[in-house]
């Protein structure tokens, strides 16, 4: 997730996907609910939700004030769960556009005060968020030839550009 990319923020949850050996004979499903039932025991999770109804369950907790309120997701990498290589496509996102990076730090943060960056309630995944931004930038390259890194005001621009793109004429 975020953390692993570099692009969390004082809110951001924590990510942890969990592998099912191979030659187990016990469903996911299984698995995280078991330890769905031993996390909601202990001292230090203060709010806990198992959300089985999704594509991919997954256990959100939250720490108690000593473990400094952490968000923590867990899931279980499936055939349906490509988690582990959205961060190393992510990664390989960061390295190419130089301005992903400080552009998907500032709409996480419209995103979050709108309380618009949960998807389980309606809103835009930080990955989704990611996919939106690199298809604008990659939209604008191939518009122009090659966008003018050198230009200082191209953050400023795309950033603007990427809003009334996605706020006004995307539909």
């Amino acid at each position: 997730g975020s953390y692993t990319t570099g692009l969390c923020l004082p809110w951001s949850d924590i990510d942890v996907v969990l592998i099912n050996q191979k030659d187990s004979h016990y469903a996911d499903d299984y698995l995280l609910g078991r330890l769905y039932g031993k996390l909601v025991t202990k001292q230090w999770v203060k709010q806990h939700k198992y959300i089985k109804s999704t594509n991919i369950p997954i256990i959100k907790l939250i720490s108690n004030e000593m473990f400094q309120q952490f968000h923590i997701d867990i899931s279980v990498q499936c055939d349906k769960h490509f988690g582990l290589k959205c961060v190393e496509l992510v990664k390989s996102f960061l390295k190419e556009y130089e301005e992903l990076e400080p552009i998907v730090l500032a709409l996480k943060t419209l995103l979050n005060n709108g309380n618009l960056n949960n998807p389980y309630t309606g809103g835009l995944s930080s990955y989704g968020l990611i996919l939106m931004v690199v298809s604008f930038i990659q939209e604008q390259i191939n518009k122009e030839g090659k966008v003018n890194r050198d230009s200082p005001t191209l953050l400023g621009e795309t950033f603007i550009q990427i809003l009334e793109h996605y706020g006004i004429k995307f539909d």
